[in-house]
């Protein structure tokens, strides 16, 4: 039965200082109106008891399946891969982006995958109607979800863009975004690191503008690009989705196609309630959407 806890299976979100995350209201509402018997729970995870956490958790089988957010996406899979217990299965994605944020678990078999890009992508096919074929585009943020955005658009095959320019002010994470795309996608598209403090201007140009600092959060912080920068024909796409940011007020003013992160947070969500449930994606997002649309209205 639906209320026995017993056969309640169980999922959540791994990950430190999570409280804000609005994956709890969207899983669980799409648990509730699929029939499915299962809850979605936050589970705020200290670095030095992640191991024990997973031990407890996932090694036991008291997890179906979880969701990783910072800081653990690459120490989870790390931890996960080092049990002798467990038969650890990495998409191909996985494999070349080294970070996790979905996991299956099916008795001592053990899905990795990542579906923020997924999330991303279909976002700004179905809210910007955007292509990216033969389009310049220019990221933010060389970690977390700047790298895997940036090398996702990169390997695109049919909706490959021309260019991929990435700024950051830290050179090791443009570094490693390098490394990980001489070594295994010089074959996709282009990515150039940038880092020097005129960088942001490269955006001029620029067909897309994605925003993966955190840059934003706060009202009083500067853009991650100029505004002179925004012209006519670009689409701002701003990975922080609680409000809406300066960049995002900035291009709208200008008449650009503007949009914030929600759209990625439902869809990465969608992607993962299908691995774990068999749900299309597309039958799991409007409920997904529906759901954290009412909780940020709550929380505002």
């Amino acid at each position: 039965m639906e209320n026995d806890t017993q056969d309640r299976k169980l999922y959540g979100l791994v990950g430190r200082n999570i409280n804000y995350s609005l994956s709890p209201a969207m899983h669980n509402a799409a648990f509730k109106h699929f029939g499915i018997s299962a809850e979605y729970r936050l589970f705020d995870t200290a670095e030095e008891d992640l191991e024990a956490f997973l031990s407890e958790n996932v090694f036991s089988g008291r997890l179906s399946g979880f969701n990783v957010t910072v800081p653990y996406k690459i120490r989870v899979r790390q931890l996960l891969e080092k049990c002798s217990l467990l038969e650890v299965e990495t998409t191909d994605w996985v494999d070349i982006i080294g970070s996790v944020n979905t996991v299956k678990v099916d008795g001592r078999k053990v899905l990795l995958d990542n579906t923020d890009a997924y999330g991303f992508y279909q976002s700004l096919r179905d809210e910007a109607k955007l292509t990216l074929a033969g389009k310049q585009v220019f990221v933010a943020g060389a970690g977390g979800a700047g790298r895997v955005l940036a090398l996702y658009m990169a390997t695109l095959r049919k909706d490959l863009p021309l260019s991929v320019k990435v700024y950051d002010v830290d050179r090791d994470k443009l570094a490693e975004l390098e490394e990980i795309y001489s070594k295994q996608l010089s074959s996709g598209g282009t990515i150039s690191a940038l880092e020097a403090a005129s960088s942001p201007l490269e955006a001029k140009g620029c067909d897309l503008v994605v925003n993966a600092t955190p840059l934003g959060m706060k009202e009083t912080d500067p853009l991650p690009v100029p505004s002179e920068v925004l012209e006519e024909g670009m689409t701002v796409y701003d990975l922080v989705y609680a409000h809406e940011t300066p960049l995002v007020r900035a291009a709208r003013e200008k008449g650009l196609t503007a949009l914030n992160g929600l759209g990625m947070l439902v869809g990465q969500g969608a992607f993962a309630f299908c691995i774990w449930t068999g749900t299309p994606a597309s039958e799991g997002r409007p409920v997904m959407e529906r759901a954290a649309l009412r909780e940020l209205e709550a929380i505002r």
